[in-house]
């Protein structure tokens, strides 16, 4: 009677781990630093992981190729894919790994297939507005942006606003590291300016 009980205990358990498990879903946000763009200002994509993939979405000018929207099998594969159809110079130097529920994968889905279509603007839908109002969809605190949102601050404002989440794993770094990052990276803004005037490489 006692191991049938156990047993019993055991499944139990584990249906409900597992059921637990499948609410789980993860978002890759990738994130390119400027130095390594040719315009200087950096950039910042989305990748929602599907049970059979990824939706991944990178939104750009349609001047720089437009917004990329397609479902891709592998992590590595999401990673390469700019750089693959040349956009960017090389792969992001930074991906952020978020832990979310069922219900927020749902509505960040529905989200970014909203905003897929519209057009980037620098003030109101560049690449970094994209990825916040998608990510606005969870618990997570993405901050506001003073006028530009851009890549450095988003990065800034996450490890800034969430630090239980990052302290429990809900937010991981997937490649590179943020506080090199952030130290390193020269903010967008400034570096765009000297870069149009020629003062920079």
């Amino acid at each position: 009677m006692r191991n049938v009980f156990l047993f019993i205990l055991i499944a139990i358990s584990h249906f409900g781990f597992s059921k637990k498990e499948k609410q789980t879903r993860y978002a890759y946000v990738l994130v390119w630093g400027s130095t390594q763009t040719e315009t200087g200002a950096g950039h910042a994509s989305i990748a929602l992981e599907d049970t059979s993939g990824f939706l991944y979405y990178s939104h750009y000018m349609e001047d720089d190729g437009g917004t990329i929207n397609t479902k891709i099998d592998s992590l590595v594969n999401v990673i390469g894919l700019d750089s693959a159809r040349g956009i960017q110079k090389e792969t992001p130097m930074l991906v952020l790994k978020f832990k979310v529920n069922k219900r927020e994968y749902k509505r960040m889905r529905k989200k970014a297939i909203k905003l897929v279509p519209k057009d980037w603007t620098l003030l109101g839908l560049n690449c970094a507005d994209f990825v916040k109002k998608v990510l606005r969809k969870t618990h997570y605190d993405v901050g506001y942006a003073f006028l530009i949102s851009t890549p450095y601050e988003f990065v800034d404002d996450v490890f800034d606003h969430n630090k239980l989440a990052v302290k429990r794993g809900k937010i991981k770094t997937h490649k590179g590291h943020a506080h090199s990052f952030l130290k390193k990276e020269p903010r967008p803004v400034r570096y765009v300016i000297l870069k149009w005037l020629g003062l920079r490489k």
